[in-house]
Parts: C-alpha cells; structure tokens; sequence
C-alpha cells in the first residue's frame, strides 16, 4: 500500500472514492494532504450491483457523516449529490447538501446525471462546482450539460468515459430511477 500511496502523491491531485465503504477505508489510509477528495451521496444498496436511490436529506447527512469517519475527515473537499431521487424534490436534497456546507462539513457542492433543468436549479440554491454525468465516444447525450460547464466555467467529470453502458443496463438502471 505505501508504494501505491507514494504513486498516487506523485501524480495525482484529485481521488474520488467508490461508492462501499472498502473504497472510502482504502482511500483513507492512502491520504495525507495535498488530495482533493470527492464523494457522492443519494445511493443506497438493496443487493450486489443493484443500487436504489435515497436523496432524502436525513439520508445524505447520514451518508455524508460515515463517510468523514470513514476518510477519517473533518470536511469532504467535493460532495456530489449522486441522481435525483423522484420520491423528493430536488430543491430538499440540494438544500441539505447546502446546509452540510454551511456547517462546514462540505468545501465544494457538486451534482451528478443531471439534465439542464436540474443544473439551474441547483445553481440556485448553492454554488455547483461540478457536474459529473454520463458521457463516453457512444454516449453523447449529455452535450447541452457539457457546453454550459465549459460556458460558466464549472469542471465537468465524465461519468463512465470508457464504458459504454449496455442496453440491458441502462433499462434496469432507469427502472430503478423512476421506483
């Protein structure tokens, strides 16, 4: 692991960590300054490969506390809201990451598979420093999203840059999403 940490430092300045806990815990023993460290929140996990949405604010706080101990932080530097949850308004899920930051427990607010819409709403309620959304050489769909990131300045972290997503995924994915 030393060797892998001493590598990371050298040419890395930015980790983002898996969705299970293992991958915060290894991400943790590997920091020592100087990362930006980045999560996301609005996930919960029924079963292997299958994750279900859970945007509610207690649950991104709960989400967001486990993963400071976990990192063994006091202030994650990006937290992304991961999708928005159908079951509650959006406006409810950003305000809660808004009012984490305010306690100062986030640095940076950043939202993920989002369309327009939900970008500009959430540029109203806090300052969005990133988008992270699908987008690879088959999966364009998310231009427009690309093309106002650019415009305002804001980073934009493909999502899947390599990995095309098949049809048999995206269909169970998008069922999940709308349940």
């Amino acid at each position: 692991m030393r060797s892998r940490a001493r590598e990371l430092h050298r040419h890395c300045r930015f980790v983002r960590t898996g969705r299970e806990r293992r991958a915060d815990r290894r991400s943790a023993r590997a920091l020592c300054g100087g990362l930006v460290i980045a999560t996301k929140g609005g996930l919960t996990r029924s079963g292997p490969n299958e994750w279900d949405n859970d945007a509610r604010p207690v649950h991104l706080k709960q989400a967001l506390e486990g993963s400071l101990k976990r990192l063994r932080l006091d202030c994650i530097d990006l937290y992304q809201l991961h999708r928005h949850d159908p079951k509650v308004p959006y406006a409810e899920s950003v305000g809660a990451l808004a009012e984490m930051q305010r306690a100062g427990k986030i640095r940076h607010i950043g939202v993920s598979n989002v369309s327009l819409e939900q970008l500009a709403q959430a540029r109203t309620i806090v300052t969005v420093v990133s988008v992270q959304n699908r987008y690879n050489y088959e999966d364009r769909s998310s231009e427009d999203v690309l093309d106002v990131c650019t415009k305002d300045g804001l980073a934009f972290l493909p999502g899947h840059p390599s990995r095309p997503e098949s049809d048999e995924r995206a269909t169970a994915r998008e069922t999940r999403s709308r349940s």
